[in-house]
């Protein structure tokens, strides 16, 4: 097994058991844990990771139906105004004559 020791080096391992793993459990600490423990630790990790992710795409959705609403109303305002302009050029065109 090649492990990592920084700069793009690695050295080779043997791997002495499985029985027991080192699982980070944050901020810079890592436990021994047996095999079963850390398959329940990921497994939680991947749980939490899925609501954060359903969280984060209905946040998405609500900011992107915000936008297609203030889209639809800028239009509203756009094709408003369009129409006051040409109504006062209009107008305009018809007092000079």
């Amino acid at each position: 097994m090649l492990v990592p020791i920084g700069g793009g080096s690695f050295i080779k391992a043997e791997v002495a058991t499985t029985e027991t793993l080192v699982v980070g459990v944050g901020a810079g600490v890592s436990v021994e844990k047996t095999r079963s423990e850390a398959k329940q630790v990921v497994k939680k990790r991947i749980e939490e990771l899925e609501k954060s992710r359903n969280a984060l795409q209905q946040q998405l959705g609500q900011v992107l139906e915000r936008m297609q609403l203030n889209k639809q109303q800028l239009d509203e305002i756009s094709t408003t105004l369009s129409g006051r302009r040409q109504t006062g050029d209009v107008r305009k065109a018809e007092s000079r004559t």
